[in-house]
């Protein structure tokens, strides 16, 4: 929470230093059509400009940010896109064309999603884990692991990953289009249908391990970090 009212205060503080400058703006709405108890999924926008590579603007929200003005942003052609988890919009990507001094509104609808996301890392010794705080503060990102394969079943689901790896690969297509990956060290499942599932992960030089996961759409789960024992 900390560190989403840092990101947030320091937009507000640009926004508002930036309101006399010359650019555009969007004013961003997004509801969920079904009912649910508790704290929604926590949006992130993704702004890319037509036509341009690694050009793109992801800016974090929390579920109480419907009707937020953003920007502003150079004017120009663009595509937006909402990820957010255990829901989807209705439609992956929006075309946008954003005029200087102009605010354009921006709609989403999210509908349930079924999913699991996780990462792999290698188990911590007890000598490296320091009481009271969580095992994945202290683990390496920089450590490699050749995934071999990663195996859902369950619900009449039988869905087998391979690892992709690389600099070229953007994990937000994944995340955008809702297709399966294994991506480095870090895995994603999509549109599953509610119940209980087992996955098997096996990796170069590690034992395999099996974890059960339970799933309903719609509900907020975040993804969970599995440590891997050395074979």
């Amino acid at each position: 929470m900390a560190q989403y009212n840092t990101i947030i205060n320091t937009f507000d503080e640009k926004h508002s230093e930036s309101l006399n400058r010359s650019g555009g703006y969007l004013q961003f709405h997004f509801s969920y059509n079904y009912p649910f108890d508790g704290v929604g999924s926590w949006p992130s926008l993704i702004l890319r400009p037509i036509g341009k590579k690694h050009a793109e603007t992801v800016i974090y929200l929390s579920a109480n940010d419907n009707g937020r003005i953003l920007g502003p942003f150079h004017s120009g052609d663009y595509s937006a896109s909402i990820i957010a988890i255990a829901v989807k919009p209705r439609e992956k990507y929006v075309p946008v064309s954003i005029e200087s001094n102009k605010t354009r509104e921006l709609d989403f609808v999210f509908i349930p999603d079924g999913v699991i996301r996780g990462c792999v890392t290698t188990s911590l010794k007890p000598e490296e884990k320091s009481a009271g705080m969580p095992d994945y503060k202290y683990r390496s990102v920089d450590s490699k692991i050749n995934i071999q394969s990663i195996t859902l079943k369950g619900n009449g689901v039988h869905r087998i990953l391979q690892q992709v790896e690389g600099e070229d690969v953007n994990d937000y297509d994944y995340l955008i289009s809702r297709a399966d990956f294994c991506y480095n060290t870090c895995f994603g499942f999509f549109g599953l249908p509610a119940g209980d599932y087992k996955l098997t992960i096996k990796a170069e030089d590690y034992k395999s391990i099996v974890k059960n996961y339970s799933v309903m759409p719609g509900i907020l789960e975040y993804f969970r970090i599995t440590g891997l024992t050395p074979d």
